[in-house]
Order: structure tokens, then sequence, then C-alpha cells
């Protein structure tokens, strides 16, 4: 498994089967017994196997597994750890791909704000957000930023023409969500120093 890979804001309330049954309490009597001995051992490998996998960690050779389960037990359960309180953070460089876009539509054009949004929702049917609202509440909240897209896409016309430019931008919107996600894993591989790959975060 990838380094960071493993669920996050996993709570106690969610452990379900083996994982929320209490342990036996007469362990060292089944251990001293032949016949219990095999039954008991069973037993704890599957309850480590179960915690192993209620995480989304490969219990294998990786010497990294426990580390990696100890960091997700860590955000679950103690709060230097845990993820500050609150929403998760926004996905700003959509917001601002896409107030891009929206410039770059707007930039010479008579058409409508209705029109621009429609344009945009037809272009990218994946996108699992509201583009017009999305794009009301980056103006209303960053309107700094709402507005600076539009200097950055008279920019980019100016630089590689139209064409270019909103090849450019499409694809930015596209793979905006695989940025973020990438961006949280980045956040989540910090944690973990000084047991990181440094070169790996500035590369």
């Amino acid at each position: 498994m990838s380094k960071g890979d493993f669920r996050r804001n996993v709570g106690p309330s969610t452990y379900t089967g083996l994982l929320a049954r209490p342990r036996p309490a007469n362990r060292l009597e089944e251990w001293l017994n032949e016949d219990k001995r095999p039954i008991l051992k069973a037993w704890l490998l599957d309850r480590e196997n179960a915690l192993f996998e209620h995480y989304g960690i490969e219990n294998n050779d990786d010497p990294d597994r426990w580390r990696c389960l100890v960091m997700a037990l860590a955000r679950n359960h103690v709060p230097a750890y845990k993820d500050p309180p609150g929403r998760p953070s926004d996905n700003v460089f959509l917001d601002q791909v896409l107030a891009r876009m929206y410039h770059f539509l707007k930039d010479g054009s008579e058409r409508s704000d209705v029109c621009v949004y429609n344009e945009m929702a037809a272009s990218h049917p994946d996108l699992d957000v509201d583009i017009k609202e999305r794009l009301k509440a980056f103006k209303k909240n960053k309107r700094e930023m709402f507005e600076a897209e539009a200097t950055t896409a008279a920019e980019m016309i100016a630089e590689v023409g139209r064409n270019e430019a909103h090849r450019y931008i499409f694809n930015a919107i596209s793979m905006s969500q695989g940025g973020y996600f990438q961006a949280q894993l980045y956040r989540d591989y910090v944690d973990e120093w000084p047991h990181i790959d440094e070169d790996f975060l500035e590369g």
C-alpha cells in the first residue's frame, strides 16, 4: 500500500463484527489449554486482520504496515493527530479554474451568465458540483481571487491564443479533483515526519 493510504475519520462507533465484540476474559486459560490454544490463535489472527481491513491497510510483509495502522488509529483517537474541527478544506484550485473558464467564455462575448454556466456544465458532465452555485459562492466569499482569474484568462489568451488557452483551462478543470485529493494525501504524509522521504514532497 502507498504511504498515507488509510481511511480518515473512522470513529470507534463504526467498528463492526469481530472488532465490535469484547475480547474473551479467559485468554490465559485458553492459551494454557492445548486443545483450546489453536482456536484462540485463530481468533487473535482474525482480530488483527480485521483491524487492518477496517482501515484499508494490507496486512502483508510490508514493514511499514504497523506504522500506517498506528497513524490511522491516532487520527481517530488522538487529538494532536486529528483534523481541525469544522468543515473540510475547500478545493480552491477548482474554484479558481472554474472562474478562469467563466472569464474566458465571457471575454469579448455578450453571452449571459446563465448561458456560460450551462456551457460549462455541458463541457464537464462528470464534475460533481453545481457550477453556478460554486462560482457565485466563490465570487461572494473570495471576490479578489475570482476577479484575478479574469486577468489570468486574458494573459493566457494573449500568450497562446484562444484555442490553446481553452484547452489548458479545460484540462485544469478535469484534473482539479485529482490534484485536490493528491494535496490531501500530501498533508497526511507530512503528518508522518520524521519517517517520510522529504524528496518525495519536494519533487
